[in-house]
């Protein structure tokens, strides 16, 4: 099974932090992603820039009875920042989140099975 692992992480406790904390959280992230032990679980990863270039889209209920709303900035406004993502391939729900788990700094992942038609 294929499943999206959205990170996020507290973006005002990342403001705060020294660059050099800033640069070893992101070498161990890059550690982790190419250990071989996750190569080839890990199909595809992606970060975000940050939430002040985000645009959300407000379509209203489906089938759009409201006049679509374009604001800027992210859905939720909240200090958690949707920092990045994963796809990943896994026998079953438990082993993404003992992925997830393994994860080398904080934060919190969503995890969301792929539909796969």
């Amino acid at each position: 099974m294929k499943f999206l692992l959205l990170y996020f992480f507290d973006a005002r406790a990342w403001t705060r932090m020294s660059e050099e904390d800033k640069e070893s959280a992101l070498q161990r992230i890059q550690t982790w992603q190419h250990d071989p032990a996750r190569a080839q679980t890990i199909l595809h990863t992606g970060e975000l820039r940050g939430a002040d270039e985000a645009i959300s889209v407000f379509l209203g209920p489906a089938g759009h009875t409201e006049t679509p709303q374009v604001v800027p900035g992210p859905f939720l406004q909240t200090s958690e920042a949707l920092g990045g993502y994963l796809v990943v391939e896994a026998a079953n729900q438990d082993e993404a989140i003992a992925l997830a788990k393994s994860w080398p700094t904080g934060g919190v992942f969503e995890i969301r099975p792929i539909l796969e038609r």
